[in-house]
């Protein structure tokens, strides 16, 4: 008689321990698990974005050498990747930031995305926006300067930064116009022209600016190339 309870109750538990052990279909999902799985990865995102943000800093104060530029100019694109608008100031300071070795990327990249902080700041979006207002509003600010802000306010604005579109245009500049009349700058209504006519001329371009094509053309001009024969004594040079 005190065998069938036994058999009972050890049947209970290999089948509560089958159940356990049992897999999660593909559909499952473990709510708690997602929700501090979520707190990880923003605490994991804050650090990548300070300590990218340090390294970008560091090379600037060392003034990086050519064969850095690459892994600056690739955590700077990170960045925007990453929205981080922490790194905002730090990516306006950098806004006309040209690499050396952005000539390999000649003919595959629009205009402006040869500047990779104006590139990052305009994927971070409308807070982006807002803060290169400040460069259009500096009155020492270059041509370069207020055209690549321009850039970024059209861009960041569009419902398709690949193809902004008459109604983004004149989102930007309204937006533009907006911003400049709060900050009451009569002294640089020539970039706020500037900048407008940029916004509702730019079309967009594998054009690359002019700087790397004057260093393209500077390349091209004074590398020496390899003699097909050595010279007589010996040796190619």
């Amino acid at each position: 008689m005190t065998r069938i309870p036994i058999l009972c109750s050890c049947w209970v538990f290999v089948a509560a321990v089958a159940i356990a052990d049992e897999p999660k279909t593909p559909g499952t999902v473990d709510p708690e698990a997602l929700i501090k799985r979520s707190y990880a990865v923003q605490r994991e995102r804050k650090e990548v974005i300070a300590a990218l943000i340090e390294a970008v800093e560091q090379d600037e104060r060392e003034l990086v050498h050519y064969w850095h530029e690459p892994t600056t100019m690739y955590m700077i694109w990170r960045l925007g990747n990453l929205k981080a608008e922490e790194a905002i100031p730090l990516l306006v300071s950098r806004l006309t930031y040209l690499p050396h070795s952005q000539e390999h990327f000649a003919g595959k990249l629009r205009t402006y995305d040869y500047y990779p902080a104006a590139s990052s700041l305009v994927q971070i979006g409308y807070p982006a926006a807002k803060a290169v207002v400040s460069v259009i509003s500096n009155p020492k600010s270059t041509d370069e300067e207020v055209e690549i802000a321009a850039w970024v306010i059209l861009c960041a604005l569009a419902q398709n930064q690949f193809d902004p579109q008459e109604r983004d245009r004149g989102r930007a500049v309204a937006f533009l116009k907006e911003w400049i009349r709060i900050r009451g700058d009569e002294e640089v209504r020539d970039n706020y022209y500037r900048a407008v006519r940029f916004i509702w001329n730019h079309e967009p371009s594998l054009d690359p600016p002019e700087r790397v094509k004057k260093l393209v053309e500077i390349r091209e001009k004074y590398s020496k190339p390899l003699p097909q024969t050595p010279y007589k004594g010996g040796g190619f040079f």
